[in-house]
């Protein structure tokens, strides 16, 4: 990794820890030969304060490792997220991260919930820091506690002293391991802060074509999405913008593997091969696409290379 993960400051934990036993440590523990005890873990919350939004996502595991970049070798068992570290692996070689936003200010709360099967003292390490932009600075300064195959809850807060984007929460090895061994979070939690920005994924404008484009002599095929119920108008348009070819869209209704209302548009007995082509159904017009005799061709080494 790059010199983000390499932070030397002394590590020291920051304001209270708790000591609690796991929840969901069983079915992990025996696979390795241990005996535990279970109980109820509880995040703790600061007095009287609004703990802000949410800033991890998927803190819990409880299906996946959405959000996370785990290595060397990660899974969830019993709902935690975890890495498995061979013996030997070099300091930031192993760990789980995610990036996060600060604000300037604001006042932070940091949960988490870690264990180790079997126990380590030193091995991992805990903080959240900035980039070489700001030369690794750290928004909470490294922590390193000895963990156990009994979950323990751990609690921080402290305030960001500048604007960043991309600050990174890692949980990772440290030094060198001797022996190997697995580490498991669970309910991470960074509340404060502005609210994340809301994910919108773009899927393109409304006209959906085959971007590599359309055989000469071909079916020519392309889908609207919309919700309008009888059929739309659809222009064709060259490259210099000029209309070549219009018609009605088919209404196809609910398509249920998308999820979406759906309308189509035919072509196939247009023939003139050129690139630059467009279809618009109302406000929404398709990217770009061609029409030709051999747009196939370079798939067959493109896919080689896949």
């Amino acid at each position: 990794m790059d010199r983000s993960t390499r932070a030397t400051r002394p590590a020291h934990p920051i304001h209270r820890r708790h000591r609690l036993a796991p929840t969901k440590l069983t079915a992990l523990a025996t696979c390795f030969g241990l005996t535990v005890t279970t109980a109820m873990l509880a995040p703790a919350t600061i007095a009287g304060a609004d703990p802000g939004p949410e800033q991890i996502t998927n803190g819990t595991f409880d299906t996946d490792l959405l959000g996370w970049n785990a290595f060397p070798s990660a899974s969830v068992v019993d709902g935690r997220g975890c890495v498995d570290v061979p013996a030997g692996t070099a300091p930031y070689q192993a760990g789980l991260l995610q990036e996060v936003p600060m604000v300037a200010g604001e006042i932070y709360a940091f949960h988490y919930e870690a264990l180790t099967v079997p126990a380590t003292t030193a091995e991992v390490r805990v903080l959240i820091q900035g980039g070489p932009d700001i030369n690794y600075a750290e928004f909470l300064p490294s922590q390193k506690h000895p963990l156990t195959p009994d979950a323990q809850a751990f609690d921080s807060t402290f305030t960001a002293d500048r604007d960043y984007p991309n600050a990174t929460v890692a949980f990772q090895q440290d030094i060198t391991n001797a022996a190997a061994y697995r580490l498991c979070l669970d309910n991470v939690s960074l509340t404060g802060g502005a609210a994340p920005a809301t994910y919108v994924p773009d899927t393109g404008p409304a006209v959906r074509v085959n971007q590599v484009g359309y055989l000469t002599g071909g079916p020519k095929e392309a889908t609207v999405v919309t919700d309008a119920k009888g059929p739309q108008q659809w222009l064709l348009r060259d490259a210099r913008g000029v209309v070549v070819r219009r018609g009605l869209t088919h209404p196809e209704g609910m398509v249920s593997s998308a999820g979406v209302k759906a309308q189509t548009i035919s072509f196939d007995s247009f023939r003139r091969a050129g690139a630059g082509y467009t279809l618009t159904v109302g406000d929404q017009t398709s990217y770009p696409f061609a029409i030709g005799s051999n747009l196939y061709e370079k798939l067959r080494t493109q896919s080689k290379t896949f």
